[in-house]
């Protein structure tokens, strides 16, 4: 369960967070709706741990959220996908997945083929993020948060620069494939 009560959060003297509370269990699918600049993406930043200095409390699974370290379970995809620029989209996705679980490097091999393969990307496997669009760009991202297998997957705008076919691609395999194993 990821629960935030009486979030505050300011850049400067601009206050994003008000005091803002939510509860959210496992597989629970939640959206958070509103206005560019209404504060979405710092709400990710804050309850992914990406974002220190806040007021309030966050806690994941009954693990308080400090802003130091990204709470176990969890993943996030970005806005702006950051992908590592100078690997391959089957090298972004096997680091990710080498950097949270003690698997063999086939075993890895494997799963991040997997995860591209889900996301519609098991022929541009080997291309930098330079030579792939931003949607495959944005696909190489879900398919690295999703191939950790986390309990809790913070996704910010993980369909923007996605053509309809491949966001309901997306959310199909999503809801469907990442059980963790």
């Amino acid at each position: 369960m990821i629960e935030a009560s009486n979030l505050v959060f300011a850049y400067g003297a601009t206050a994003v967070l008000r005091g803002i509370s939510l509860r959210v269990p496992e597989g629970e699918v939640t959206a958070l709706v509103g206005p560019s600049g209404s504060g979405k993406s710092t709400l990710l930043g804050v309850l992914s741990g990406d974002l220190p200095g806040f007021e309030g409390t966050v806690v994941i699974d009954g693990t308080p959220v400090d802003g130091k370290e990204r709470p176990p379970g969890l993943a996030r995809v970005y806005q702006d996908y950051r992908l590592v620029p100078f690997i391959n989209a089957h090298a972004n996705v096997s680091l990710a997945i080498e950097l949270r679980e003690r698997l063999s490097p086939q075993e890895i091999g494997e799963r991040a083929e997997r995860e591209l393969k889900a996301v519609g990307l098991s022929g541009r496997t080997g291309n930098l993020p330079i030579h792939l669009s931003g949607g495959e760009q944005q696909r190489v991202a879900i398919a690295r948060a999703t191939a950790t297998r986390p309990r809790y997957l913070l996704a910010d705008e993980p369909t923007g620069s996605l053509d309809a076919d491949n966001s309901v691609q997306i959310a199909d395999s999503s809801s469907k494939s990442h059980v963790r194993e």
